[in-house]
């Protein structure tokens, strides 16, 4: 059986995942502005985005993330992403889709549903000293 391309991740980090037409689509663009405004936030929560922007190789953020050899076809295809569609997936630290939107999400939405999640509410007591 082949593996998931999430199971490297599980039980360590969530994986944000953006599929975009190409790398210039302007939902696509905003997503991974919002993010990277975010960034740090993000890190403290174990995020890494993968981002699929058209036919090319998929794009990986985060530490230790961008030595991924994912391939964007299958990457569609296992999210049912048509190749002119924008899509962001949330997976969670268990490998399981927690969202999924076909418009782009405020980070501030992205933080609250980590923090809501099992590990996530325990990491967020760490982040606030509790």
């Amino acid at each position: 059986m082949e593996q998931s391309f999430t199971e490297p991740y599980e039980g360590k980090y969530r994986l944000i995942v953006l599929f975009g037409p190409d790398e210039h689509d302007p939902r696509l663009t905003r997503q991974i502005d919002l993010l990277m405004a975010e960034e740090q936030a993000l890190r403290e929560r174990d995020v890494y985005i993968f981002i699929v922007g058209g036919p090319g190789a998929v794009k990986a953020l985060g530490d230790g993330a961008s030595g991924a050899r994912l391939d964007p076809d299958s990457m569609r295809e296992r999210f049912d992403v048509p190749a002119d569609a924008f899509r962001i997936v949330i997976i969670g630290k268990d490998g399981t889709v927690k969202k999924t939107s076909d418009d782009p999400l405020a980070v501030s939405d992205i933080k609250a549903l980590i923090d809501s999640m099992p590990m996530g509410a325990e990491e967020k007591r760490q982040r606030d000293g509790g």
